[in-house]
């Protein structure tokens, strides 16, 4: 490795290092899985809602689920959490309207929090006016899962049913690529149009690459620990899925966060690189 190269590869990681701490990513990470957990149930109950809506995701959820039960938690955790999510989303399903207004108002929160998370990694000041962002966001949820549950269909049909999901596609299991391509498009399309600015494709997708990757690492070792170690279930109990979706939701978060702050990061970097190399060449 060159010594320039070494030089520009120091100046983004102290860039990237300095705005983590200017910005509290950790703090911020927090702050957004909390909102998400609040906001989990009415998104599910929106999400099922849109699919249910379509005889063909209605006929394939079992099968999705499956998947994602075999891929995205340890089984255990995943069987109880899922469990509990559709009692869940079956009783909201049943509220008055007053408590389907609490809910919106709980996703809507979430999502702007997401919104001013981004700006501020994007050093924007002024968002984009309430409303527009509000029927942007919710145009995205109710479109979103008709793409997501099109790839996950369109992946097990490939695949050749639900239990050929583990099937090696390219020396990669097929859930894994395909889990990859979704996590890239979602940070992809986050990174590029949520900050009030214009933000570069290939900046975007960078940023996108590298958190999607990290997110099938961090999904990887969290599978590997919690099926390591038996004895997790045994001293929580039936509460043992409580902390491991904590533990994911925040790692889920601060992963997202770090793909975004290298996507925000890299016009910064071109330019201190730019400096150096005419400093360089200066005699």
């Amino acid at each position: 490795m060159s010594e320039q190269l070494k030089s520009r590869l120091s100046i983004l990681v102290r860039i990237m290092a300095g705005r983590t701490q200017e910005l509290r990513l950790g703090q911020s990470a927090a702050s957004l899985s909390f909102m998400s957990l609040l906001a989990m149930v009415p998104l599910l109950t929106v999400v099922l809602a849109t699919l249910t809506a379509f005889p063909i995701f209605k006929k394939l959820q079992e099968a999705v689920q499956l998947v994602l039960i075999e891929n995205l938690l340890p089984q255990g955790f995943a069987n109880t959490i899922f469990r509990y999510l559709n009692q869940f989303v079956t009783k909201a399903r049943t509220l008055s309207l007053v408590g389907i207004g609490a809910l919106v108002a709980t996703a809507t929160v979430m999502m702007l929090t997401l919104d001013k998370t981004l700006n501020l990694i994007w050093r924007v000041k002024t968002p984009r006016p309430f409303l527009h962002r509000l029927s942007v966001y919710w145009l995205v949820l109710l479109i979103g899962p008709i793409l997501v549950g099109a790839g996950a269909a369109l992946a097990i049909l490939l695949a050749g049913g639900k239990r050929a999901m583990t099937d090696s596609f390219l020396g990669v299991e097929w859930w894994d690529f395909v889990n990859f391509t979704l996590t890239f498009l979602a940070f992809f399309l986050c990174y590029r149009w949520i900050p009030n600015l214009p933000v570069r494709g290939r900046d975007a997708a960078i940023g996108a690459v590298v958190g999607a990757g990290l997110s099938e690492l961090a999904r990887l070792m969290f599978l590997g620990y919690f099926g390591a170690v038996p004895n997790y279930q045994q001293v929580y109990g039936p509460l043992a899925a409580i902390p491991a979706l904590l533990i994911w939701t925040y790692l889920s978060w601060w992963v997202f966060l770090a793909g975004a702050l290298l996507a925000a990061s890299l016009p910064e970097w071109r330019g201190a690189s730019a400096r150096i190399s005419t400093s360089i060449r200066t005699p």
